[in-house]
C-alpha cells in the first residue's frame, strides 16, 4: 500500500553529491529541484511526465526465499546492502538483487512468511552507492517497513 497526501510530492535525493555529511552541494540541489518540479508538474498539473518510478507491491514468491518488488516502470538493480528484510522482527539477509523490467527481485538467505515480513530500502549515506534507479537514471525513493505478502 502506498500512502498519499493531497498536494504533496516527494523525490529521491540519496544519489546526489553532498557539501558535507548532511547538505547537498549546489549541483545536487539543482538536480533535486528539477526532480521536484517534474513531480509537481505530473501530480498537481496532470502533465504526463512519469517523473519517477513508484513501488507498487512486495510479493513473496517461490519457496519464500525471494521477494519481488514491483514498480510502475522498469528499474535497474542496486546493491543488496541497501535493503533490510525482517520477518516478525528478526533480520533476514538479502543475498542478491536483480532486475527484470519493472520487477526488482531480492534473493534471501532464509525463507520468509507472508504477513509478518517487511522490506526497507535506503541504508547508506553514500551518494555514490549503487542505488536502484529507473530507466531514466533517477534514484527510486527509499522506504521503510513495506509489507511483503
Amino acid at each position: 500500500p502506498v500512502a498519499t497526501t493531497a498536494n504533496t510530492v516527494i523525490s529521491a535525493a540519496v544519489d546526489q553529491p553532498r557539501a558535507d555529511t548532511i547538505h547537498l552541494n549546489v549541483e545536487g540541489y539543482k538536480v533535486v529541484g528539477t526532480r521536484l518540479a517534474n513531480e509537481l508538474r505530473e501530480h498537481a498539473y496532470g502533465v504526463a511526465i512519469d517523473a519517477s518510478a513508484r513501488l507498487l507491491s512486495a510479493q513473496i514468491v517461490g519457496n519464500g526465499r525471494r521477494i519481488d518488488l514491483t514498480y510502475d516502470r522498469p528499474v535497474v538493480a542496486g546493491f543488496e546492502g541497501l535493503f533490510r528484510v525482517f520477518e516478525g522482527g528478526s533480520p533476514v539477509t538479502v543475498s542478491s538483487v536483480t532486475a527484470s523490467g519493472n520487477v526488482l527481485s531480492l534473493g534471501l538467505q532464509a525463507r520468509v512468511t507472508p504477513g509478518i515480513t517487511t522490506v526497507s530500502y535506503g541504508y547508506s549515506k553514500d551518494p555514490a552507492a549503487l542505488w536502484v534507479r529507473d530507466a531514466a537514471g533517477t534514484a527510486v525513493l527509499c522506504f521503510k517497513d513495506f509489507p511483503a505478502n
